[in-house]
Formats: C-alpha cells, structure tokens, sequence
C-alpha cells in the first residue's frame, strides 16, 4: 500500500513477483543477519552498478552494429546476423533500463518511495518479463541461423535473408508482448480515502489472480514458452553446430572467399559465446523459480541467497556481451578503436590497429591528421 499526504508518500512493503527476479516471499524461515547484509548489498550495490555497465555495453554495441550493418560488401548471412546482434542489444539494453531504476524508486529496503516507485514496482515485472522473453527468442533465431548455414551452408544462402530475419524479430516482439499481456492486468491499483485528507493507493488482485487456473495455465505456457522449449532448441541447434565444425563442415564450405569465410566464422563463435552465457547466467534464475512456485523443491533458508545470487547472475548476462564481443573479436575491437580514435580518445597506436594486415592496407584506415586519427574508408569489419 502507498499513502500520500500532499507531496509526502511512504511506501508500504510490496511483494515484488516476478518471473525472473524471484520473490523474496519464496523464502520458508527467517535468513540469517549476514545473508540480509549481502542481499542488502546485492540489490543496492552490486547490481545497480551492473546495469549501468549494462546500459552502456549494450549502446555502444548498437552503434558499432549498426554502422557495420552499413557496409554493403558484406555478405547478406552477414549482413542478417548482424541485424540479430543489433536487435538483441536493443532487447538487452531496455532489460537493464528497466531493472536499472529499482533502488533509486526505493523498491529494495521498504523506506519511502514515490507515487511513480510505487507505479514502477507494480508493472516492472510485466516490463522485465517482456524483454526477458524477447532476449531468449532473439537468441534462439540467431542460433537457427546458425545451424542452417552451418549444417547447410549451401541452401543458407537462399534461405538466410535479411527481411526475413527482420520479420521473424518482429514477429518475436509481438508474440512477448501477448504472451505476457495478462502480466500488466496482474494487479489493480485503488485510491483509498484516509485521515486528514490524504488518500492511500493499494494494490490488489484482480480478477485474474482470483481465477487460479487460469494463472497456473498462463504459468506453464510462459516457462514451456520461455524456458523450456528455447532451452531444448538452443542445445540442439548449438550441439550440431559444435558436431558440424568438430568433423569440418564449416560455412566456408559454401565460399571460396577467405576474408567472407572467416566472417561466418566469426559469427559462429560469437553466437556460441552468447547462448553459453545464457544457459549459464538466465537458465538457474527460471529454473528456480520454476520448481519454487511448482513446489517440486524446497530450499528452505537457502532460498533467498539462491534468488539473490541468481538475479544477480541474470543481471550479468543481459550486460556482459559488449564484454564477450571485445574479448573475442580482434575486428569488433579494431573498429570500436576506430571510432574512438575519431572522437580523439586513442586506446592504441594506429600502426598497431591490425597486426596481420599489410602497412598499404592501414593507411587506407587511417589517416593522421594533428595527432587525431580520421577514417578514410570504412572500418573493418568485426563479425
């Protein structure tokens, strides 16, 4: 419940259920004063910080893609992966813009909060859901794409096409937003009279909390949805995939070009970075609460801190691919370097951009001119 008296709001204690950041309600005896502490520390600290990290990571990534995406020599199986990364940092990047904001709303430690941190606890979990589902999906047609080109990398070239992968996202975006529609009509908000004219705002539950079955079905179609199926495909797809390059049918299969050969495999490694810190990061978090709201588990005082330390675990998936794209790809690092280098911040001597490349081909990329690199031409490319 929120009372607000003029200007003045104080926030009761709200349950915050969600799919992903799992409820502290789940929790069967009181935690420990240390494991308090560090979930205080978590929640305030720790995972706020991420999401920053997260917010930037994922901008940056965008505006590196979507200047790469302009390159018209690239192949279009590139060019349609490209367009997966791009969409899957954007889904990313509005995950941690709504988690972001929730110590600043006073969602964590029940102090006062705002009428809009009351409005944001209410729906950040229908918000967060819808991303989270985009994000898993995103990642499943990109590891389709993958397996097609490859396992078939002589029909991927007809059937990976750029619109097509566009459709498939946006048709990704409208199935999240109907599977978790009934998440936003979870709960309804009523003003309340109370003394001395100030009035109280309750949140209570609507009609489709009262229709338990109708509940237990929306939670079994959300995990089979956004849990278990995406979790059956992307260890198919990406078992053949390493099965496909473990016996030597790779991409290149379907290229003579060198340069166009190890972009595909560029790609291939990328996505199987991606869906490796999914299965490890996001997997636990559903999982969890999963068997929790299933009552198949029961962890007891341990609850909290397996809740706390997988939320915790979410938050870094959804902020560490900028990380795995700089730690993997030489060429995404090159590029994000270059653009650097025009802003006049040099992480690098130009000379040093590209180590296998010929001294004609990295002045063609770079130009000095007062100190400060100019591009001439455009940047390599990274994926």
């Amino acid at each position: 419940m929120l009372m607000q008296c003029d200007t003045s709001v104080i926030n009761g204690t709200l349950e915050d259920d969600h799919f992903m950041y799992l409820s502290n309600s789940l929790n069967e005896s009181r935690p420990s004063p240390t494991a308090i502490q560090a979930t205080d520390v978590i929640n305030n600290i720790v995972i706020p910080v991420i999401f920053t990290l997260g917010i930037f990571g994922n901008l940056v990534s965008l505006a590196v893609f979507c200047q790469k995406n302009q390159n018209t020599a690239a192949d279009h199986v590139e060019h349609s992966a490209t367009v997966g990364l791009i969409t899957l940092a954007a889904s990313d990047l509005l995950f941690c813009l709504v988690g972001f904001p929730a110590v600043f709303l006073g969602l964590h430690g029940g102090g006062q909060t705002t009428l809009v941190g009351f409005y944001y606890t209410v729906y950040r979990s229908a918000f967060a859901n819808v991303f989270l589902f985009t994000s898993t999906w995103l990642i499943v047609l990109i590891s389709a794409e993958r397996f097609i080109g490859v396992c078939f990398p002589f029909p991927a070239r007809s059937i990976i096409r750029v619109p097509r992968t566009l459709t498939a996202h946006a048709l990704v975006f409208v199935v999240s937003l109907v599977v978790n529609l009934p998440l936003f009509f979870k709960w309804k908000i009523r003003e309340i009279p109370c003394y001395n004219a100030c009035f109280c705002y309750v949140r209570e539950p609507s009609w489709l909390l009262r229709h338990k079955h109708f509940e237990k079905v929306h939670i079994m179609l959300w995990f089979s949805f956004g849990t278990f199926i995406p979790l059956f495909v992307l260890v198919f797809c990406n078992a053949c995939i390493l099965r496909a390059i473990y016996r030597g049918r790779r991409a290149t299969a379907a290229t003579n070009n060198a340069h166009e050969a190890q972009a595909l495999q560029r790609i291939t490694w990328t996505l199987l970075s991606i869906v490796f810190c999914y299965l490890l990061l996001v997997c636990p978090s559903t999982l969890l609460h999963f068997f929790s709201i299933t009552k198949l588990t029961k962890l007891g005082m341990y609850t909290q801190v397996a809740v706390v330390v997988t939320n915790l675990m979410q938050a870094i998936k959804f902020s560490c691919n900028f990380l795995l794209y700089c730690a993997i790809h030489r060429r995404f690092r090159q590029a994000l370097a270059l653009r650097l280098a025009c802003l006049g911040i040099n992480i690098w001597s130009p000379s040093g951009i590209s180590s296998n490349r010929s001294p004609k081909r990295t002045l063609q990329l770079v130009q000095l001119e007062n100190g400060k690199a100019k591009l001439t031409s455009n940047p390599p490319d990274m994926i």
